[in-house]
């Protein structure tokens, strides 16, 4: 379309992997399969081809950077930020950090409420399970418990890393991808826990998220029809 409209010199395209895919530890999760998210973006005349950055852009920084492209003014009361000079080569970081959140509130089928919210840095994720006390129960979930208990011990431990978590989770994400090495009770990353623990508490702040007090709140900020199929209108 862009061809027959001669459009694809003047034209920015970009692809987003949006989600990991549906499988545990990944999709409907904070851990680094569930969020991590690939971004292609071809300019022609702009941006070298088969280049590559590891530069953290998160998806609120897109219509700054479109704004950014075609000169139009940035409003200043956005959450994100341009990363043009990115795309074109001038600079190769971008932000120190990237947020994540998820919760089971308003998911059919979903039994117990699991807020989740992470931040990670170009080395390490941290997760903090708002619910730990509860079980990550989901349909998803259950079928996959049931299916291990019915198989070896090594499947029964990985469901129940998966159904049951701790208040918080750190992982080196350049070396376990996979999030399986729980680092948070390790003193020599201490001084790394203290450090995303603080930013999160800090973008959970500026967002005014009160963590388990809006989870709470969740189905009454659902839209009229989301309302009525959960019985908090006639």
């Amino acid at each position: 379309m862009l061809d027959n409209l001669k459009l694809r010199d003047n034209t920015i395209i970009m692809v987003a992997t949006e989600q990991g895919s549906s499988f545990p530890f990944a999709k409907w999760t904070c851990y680094e399969m569930g969020v991590a998210s690939g971004l292609i973006v071809a300019w022609s005349g702009k941006i070298k081809a088969a280049t590559r950055t590891d530069a953290i852009v998160e998806y609120t920084d897109v219509v700054p950077t479109i704004l950014d492209a075609v000169g139009a003014t940035i409003p200043e009361n956005l959450d994100g930020k341009s990363f043009l000079k990115v795309l074109t080569g001038e600079q190769d970081h971008h932000k120190n950090y990237a947020y994540s959140m998820q919760t089971t509130k308003g998911v059919r089928g979903a039994l117990e409420e699991y807020a989740i919210r992470s931040v990670v840095s170009t080395q390490f994720r941290y997760i903090r399970n708002l619910n730990y006390e509860n079980n990550f129960d989901t349909p998803l979930s259950r079928r996959i418990r049931k299916s291990a208990y019915r198989k070896d011990s090594e499947n029964i431990a990985f469901i129940k890393r998966f159904y049951s978590r701790p208040f918080e989770e750190l992982y080196d994400i350049l070396n376990d991808p996979f999030c399986e090495q729980n680092l948070i009770q390790n003193p020599k990353y201490a001084p790394t826990k203290i450090e995303l623990a603080g930013k999160l508490n800090q973008w959970m702040n500026e967002q005014g998220d009160l963590g388990k007090k809006v989870e709470a709140e969740a189905l009454y900020h659902q839209n009229r029809s989301e309302k009525k199929k959960n019985g908090l209108i006639d």
